[in-house]
């Protein structure tokens, strides 16, 4: 569920290694990992301080050629998988 105001930050505890243009992330407490796309890593260079998924659409939408409410969708959509695998925390 989308909510306007979450705040998002990385799990400061998540190793990531950059591989290019992509990234792997490792959640070392649950050795669970992740592979982020172009795009997915964007969204995770970005987390490097704490943001709202307003933000986020803002930076990404000047950045890439993709509407806004498409980009809300996809970002939280990041959000709500990366903080159920514990790789975010809502702020």
């Amino acid at each position: 569920m989308y909510h306007i105001f979450m705040t998002l930050r990385r799990n400061d505890e998540i190793i990531a290694a950059g591989l290019g243009e992509e990234t792997i992330l490792l959640n070392a407490s649950t050795w669970t990992y992740v592979h982020l796309n172009e795009t997915a890593t964007r969204i995770w260079e970005r987390l490097g301080e704490t943001r709202s998924v307003d933000e986020l659409v803002e930076l990404l939408t000047a950045e890439y050629d993709i509407d806004p409410a498409t980009c809300r969708r996809e970002v939280q959509a990041f959000a709500d998988e990366m903080r159920g695998r514990g790789f975010v925390i809502a702020a």
